[in-house]
């Protein structure tokens, strides 16, 4: 069967060429360009005064607000349940106590560093 005459089927003209396409680029790692090092201080003068920021050098408020840690207790409290109701999901499978134990350890080392963390946070602050 001939072709029509005047016709090309294999090119497509409204689409534009790969030379007008942009080419992608990978982000610079955070060591280099505008931003410098893991707080990303601008490279256009440096840190502050000359020193690196501290911990809680206007990052962090001073004292935790109101009602902080009575919220904290709530969310806890709902992991410890949370982490039963799994547990118990466990061991309904095949009745078997090791694997709610696991469950429960897991929450617990979870609860235990999150504890930790908050310590060290509040040692660092300057609280009590």
């Amino acid at each position: 069967m001939p072709l029509v005459s005047g016709t090309n089927h294999h090119q497509d003209n409204s689409l534009p060429s790969n030379r007008s396409r942009k080419r992608f680029r990978f982000p610079a790692p955070l060591g280099s360009g505008p931003f410098r090092g893991p707080f990303l201080f601008p490279a256009s003068g440096g840190d502050p005064g000359g020193r690196r920021r501290g911990y809680n050098d206007g990052m962090l408020p001073a004292t935790p607000p109101p009602g902080a840690e009575r919220l904290l207790r709530w969310i806890m409290g709902g992991i410890v349940v949370w982490g039963i109701f799994h547990a118990f999901g466990a061991w309904t499978l095949n009745h078997d106590a090791r694997r709610p134990l696991i469950v429960l350890a897991c929450v617990a080392a979870f609860l235990g560093f999150w504890l930790v963390m908050l310590a060290t946070l509040r040692r660092r602050s300057g609280g009590a």
